[in-house]
């Protein structure tokens, strides 16, 4: 079993939603965002193994908002990357509660709850991945 199918099982028994980032955050704290406000979540695994092993600081991270259901159109494309744009590895956590959080009308994934930068969100578990994790095309342009 993939760490993306793992993780699909949760989505499917629990109605979880997804963190990803290359951070690891111990347990007992939480997700948060201390510049915007806002936890962004996906119940989409892939992408959040995609947020968890490529960081945004690109000139243009693309991928698609809506993914297809047989998936063709999910690919990574990577516009002026810097030299740690590829992490390579990170953390996937799992947040039980989705409560609060509220979907991008213009993404069949993205999730977003607004949170004052000191109540942050709990995760449940967090699960390493690393780039072999996302088997998806990867395109890298200067």
């Amino acid at each position: 079993m993939t760490k993306e199918e793992l993780l699909w099982g949760f989505r499917r028994e629990r109605g979880c939603l997804f963190h990803g980032s290359w951070i690891r955050i111990p347990y007992g704290h939480k997700l948060v965002s201390p510049v915007r406000g806002e936890v962004f979540a996906s119940s989409d695994p892939a992408i959040a193994i995609l947020k968890a092993v490529f960081r945004n600081n690109a000139r243009n991270l693309g991928y698609p908002m809506f993914i297809e259901e047989d998936r063709n159109n999910l690919k990574l494309e990577i516009l002026g990357p810097k030299s740690d744009t590829i992490v390579g590895h990170g953390y996937v956590y799992v947040i039980d509660d989705a409560s609060g959080f509220v979907r991008d009308p213009n993404s069949n994934w993205q999730y977003s709850r607004r949170v004052a930068s000191q109540e942050g969100v709990s995760f449940s578990r967090r699960i390493a991945v690393t780039i072999a994790d996302f088997p998806y095309l990867v395109e890298v342009r200067p």
